[in-house]
């Protein structure tokens, strides 16, 4: 019997496409009309009626990317009222999908009703801080400060953008001077966890925005994640909310035709990690609310509001971004031979990816869910 050569890129292959394809892991399947959850339903932060389960809103996937609207070709002899009238329509329409955004509107809903009941004449977020911005949060917050029609949604009346990535500051720049928020507020660049530039030093606000923070905080300040609730704490007054947005880690198998997503995020990690990058780590929402009901600095607490689900569809071109991200990183595997097997990996997933959706209802599978929650900074007179 022929021996393998352990030391050989095939070997290594072999045993990385074993671990990745084939390893055997057993969890409880999702169901997605009803929304059965791993976590206990006789929590009273869990706990809805079954018309509430069932109208739960489902988000689709490319709600996660915002595209700004294609620019319409203006002639040569257009006038200048012409080209701003173009503009602010373009405006409007960026204004618009950022407002259809389905977690975003759940965070509205929740500023307007608390609001209400503390018989507050106009809803307000206040002064902002986006912890981790990008620019679809932006265009969201831009939304609201702009916002002339006659539907009611909360007002803000600044904000300070944080990020940890210089590129990105600049893109998120050049993004608030295009939707004219630039004088309503400031983009700084920062890491949280960093002891000697202190963010935000001294600086408090109405509400914070964690719009998948969480998740990305490996990739810039590893093992700081259980710590980052009580650090954006600092800068929260009291009675004002944290809303929570963040991604259910995809499981590691499911049942049916849905397995395909799982098996492409583990091939699409495996490609990072061999190209000696680090893989964002989402946390769920379990552990989200773990954090947050064990929250306490002196007498100030956080207690949750609300917590809402949005489960996922993937479509065949949003399952192929990821397999792209997994393409992008060939180049810098350690060994060219181990690059060209794992392409034909990523080709196979692509191809199989495709004949799963075509098969499926409105050619998407549901995996997992997105959610968002929501907390208040209060004083607890026991304590």
């Amino acid at each position: 019997m022929q021996r393998f050569n352990h030391s050989s890129p095939s070997y290594i292959l072999f045993l990385l496409a074993a671990f990745i394809l084939n390893s055997v892991v057993v969890v409880r399947s999702f169901s997605h009309n009803t929304h059965t959850r791993r976590s206990p339903t006789t929590s009273v932060i869990f706990a809805k009626s079954q018309e509430e389960e069932n109208n739960t809103p489902k988000r689709n996937i490319f709600q996660k990317i915002r595209r700004k609207p294609k620019t319409k070709s203006i002639m040569s002899t257009t006038t200048t009222a012409d080209t701003d009238a173009t503009t602010s329509q373009q405006l409007q329409e960026t204004y618009q999908l950022a407002m259809n955004d389905v977690l975003f509107r759940r965070i509205e809903t929740t500023q307007l009703e608390s609001d209400s009941a503390n018989k507050k004449e106009k809803s307000s977020f206040g002064h902002v801080l986006d912890s981790g911005t990008g620019n679809h949060s932006l265009r969201w917050i831009a939304s609201l400060i702009h916002h002339s029609g006659s539907e009611v949604r909360p007002s803000v009346e600044s904000y300070t953008a944080v990020t940890a990535d210089e590129s990105m500051r600049q893109k998120v720049l050049k993004e608030a001077e295009t939707l004219q928020i630039s004088s309503h507020g400031s983009i700084i660049i920062g890491d949280w966890a960093s002891t000697t530039n202190v963010l935000c030093k001294n600086q408090t606000y109405d509400t914070i925005l964690a719009d998948y923070l969480i998740g990305s905080i490996d990739g810039f300040a590893p093992y700081f994640q259980d710590c980052v609730l009580e650090r954006l704490c600092r800068h929260l007054k009291v009675g004002g909310k944290l809303y929570i947005v963040g991604l259910e880690p995809v499981p590691d198998q499911v049942k049916g035709d849905g397995d395909i997503v799982c098996r492409v995020r583990k091939v699409r990690d495996a490609c990072i990690l061999l190209a000696g990058h680090r893989c964002y780590r989402e946390y769920p929402q379990t552990w989200m609310h773990r954090q947050i009901t064990s929250y306490s600095s002196g007498n100030k607490k956080l207690k949750i509001l609300s917590t809402t689900q949005f489960p996922i569809l993937y479509s065949h071109s949003s399952i192929c971004r990821q397999i792209n991200v997994a393409k992008s990183k060939l180049s810098l595997f350690p060994s060219q031979t181990l690059a060209n097997e794992m392409r034909v990996v990523l080709e196979d997933l692509e191809k199989e990816s495709l004949e799963k959706t075509r098969r499926s209802k409105n050619g998407r599978l549901t995996v997992g869910f997105d959610y968002v929650v929501a907390a208040e900074l209060y004083e607890d007179e026991e304590a």
